[in-house]
């Protein structure tokens, strides 16, 4: 059983390598990873001068929310521009 599940996952990820194209997949994904990584280190590097201002409404500092809500939108949104761009690649 054990053996045919794994059969089965080789080739799921082989047909989905062919679709897709490992490759350019990949590099998509390490660039995505490299802007959401110069993101929170940006924030990192001006967070003691944003952790002087409080967020009226939360009590927190502005530098907590911004690391909080700031990575999980550049997420977002790089995730959203690394699909389009895949599938206006397979389109064509």
């Amino acid at each position: 059983m054990p053996n045919q599940t794994i059969a089965q996952l080789t080739a799921a990820a082989l047909a989905f390598e062919r679709r897709f194209g490992g490759e350019r997949l990949k590099r998509g994904m390490l660039a995505m990873f490299a802007g959401w990584i110069a993101f929170f280190l940006l924030v990192n590097v001006f967070i003691r001068p944003l952790n002087r201002l409080v967020m009226p409404f939360l009590d927190l500092p502005v530098g907590v929310v911004l690391v909080a809500q700031g990575t999980v939108v550049v997420f977002v949104v790089t995730l959203y521009l690394l699909a389009k761009k895949y599938d206006a690649s397979t389109a064509a």
